[in-house]
């Protein structure tokens, strides 16, 4: 493992300083391809690009926040159906985000850390949407972030969270479970709660009081559970494998959609109705 301008450099693949994140995915170019094909993946899964009740409002003309957007796909597919709302991108990876030419005027995309501070000001945003950081922040940075989430929105405002579920994982055989179970301990010795999925709902009430492919990028950090994988090729065959079996046994996998709605007089607790809805 090398580290060059604050980034560290394994197998050939690119990763974050793990001073600064402890995203297990790689930040390169083919990580990059790969999160544009999930987004369309996402599309299909959720069928459609939000669930929260903001269809006229977002109409009318509002502004989001994609945190933590990536390649910012969902930003720019949301600000081409709603010309009328604003859509502000943040991640901690700025060349991740669209080429200049692709963006839309209703676009915004701006480096910043959805931990320590969201790069905007208190009661900003009417509709906060994040997903798929799982593989991100321990247990103590997902607490900070939802505060931050909550801190930029609007009284009234709403959040949609969406992660995978991997305790309702269903089909799997016993390739697929090591895979499984390699990824939830490397998970647990970096501090990343592996069931995040499951945790939300009393997370946010705290607060105010193409999946194979991304196997592909964990390889550097897993053979630090399974020591066999250290050989690329033999974790090339692994993965190989794990599709094969997928395939095989119809392996489909749980996706939590958790939304709630800041109150609307000015306050730091969550609407108790918060809504989760299984997909």
């Amino acid at each position: 493992m090398t580290q060059v301008d604050n980034y560290r450099h394994k197998d050939g693949r690119t990763y974050h300083n793990e001073n600064e994140s402890r995203y297990l995915l790689p930040n390169d170019t083919e990580e990059i391809d790969r999160l544009k094909r999930q987004h369309n993946l996402m599309k299909v899964t959720l069928d459609g690009l939000y669930s929260v009740p903001l269809k006229r409002k977002l109409k009318h003309g509002i502004t989001v926040l994609d945190a933590g957007c990536g390649p910012g796909g969902w930003s720019l597919d949301m600000a081409a159906k709603y010309k009328n709302s604003q859509f502000h991108g943040v991640d901690m990876f700025e060349k991740q985000f669209p080429n200049k030419k692709d963006r839309l005027a209703n676009t915004e995309f701006i480096e910043g850390n959805l931990v320590n501070r969201i790069p905007y000001p208190d009661n900003t945003f009417d509709y906060v949407y994040q997903r798929l950081l799982c593989m991100a922040l321990t247990s103590q940075q997902w607490e900070d972030n939802l505060k931050e989430d909550l801190r930029v929105m609007k009284p009234g405002g709403y959040i949609e969270l969406v992660e995978y579920d991997h305790s309702k994982m269903s089909g799997y055989g016993p390739t697929f479970a090591k895979q499984q179970a390699a990824i939830e301990k490397y998970q647990t010795s970096q501090g990343i709660p592996p069931l995040i999925a499951t945790e939300l709902v009393d997370r946010l009430k705290q607060a105010g009081d193409a999946i194979l492919c991304a196997f592909q990028g964990l390889g550097p950090h897993l053979c630090e559970i399974v020591p066999e994988w250290k050989d690329a090729n033999v974790y090339k065959q692994h993965l190989q494998e794990c599709r094969v079996e997928a395939a095989t046994n119809k392996v489909y996998l749980y996706c939590n959609v958790i939304t709630a709605q800041k109150p609307k007089a000015s306050s730091h607790t969550w609407n108790p109705n918060v809504g989760c809805r299984i997909s």
